[in-house]
């Protein structure tokens, strides 16, 4: 059985000598026939390095905004870092006692890309809806 819909073409393959399928058993399969303009993509931060306290990676070029997230081997997030002066290093304050939990953790560290945002003037909330990539990676630590 096939069909088309808006660029697609719509096909439903039966098993052997079943050629319309067997109660709904039979697979919908969707081939792209059209083809979308995609912008660059924003690469995700490299050179992820944990160091002595200092978490670091290499700044993303077009990215408007980097950070760090610092999350339990359970993805719970234990500290979460904005950076706005375009460093690419930062370190935790000395808070007694220690907010890190002994273990190995992962740092995240993050890129968005944000047209037309100003960060010495932003409103974060509305500029989550100009967000037009976010790129991350990831190394494991043990603190």
């Amino acid at each position: 059985m096939t069909g088309k819909s808006l660029g697609f073409d719509l096909r439903k393959d039966g098993g052997l000598g079943m050629p319309d399928g067997n109660r709904g058993k039979a697979s919908a399969m969707a081939v792209c026939t059209s083809t979308v303009a995609l912008s660059s993509w924003l690469p995700p931060p490299s050179n992820i390095l944990v160091t002595g306290g200092t978490y670091s990676f290499s700044a993303v070029s077009g990215a408007t905004l980097q950070g760090g997230e610092i999350q339990d081997m359970t993805g719970k997030r234990v500290w979460s870092i904005t950076i706005f002066d375009g460093s690419s290093s930062f370190t935790l304050p000395g808070l007694p006692p220690d907010t890190l939990p002994m273990g190995t953790l992962n740092f995240q560290a993050s890129a968005l890309q944000i047209p037309g945002i100003s960060l010495t003037s932003v409103a974060l909330d509305d500029a989550k809806e100009k967000i037009t990539g976010i790129a991350n990676d990831f190394v494991t630590f043990t603190h």
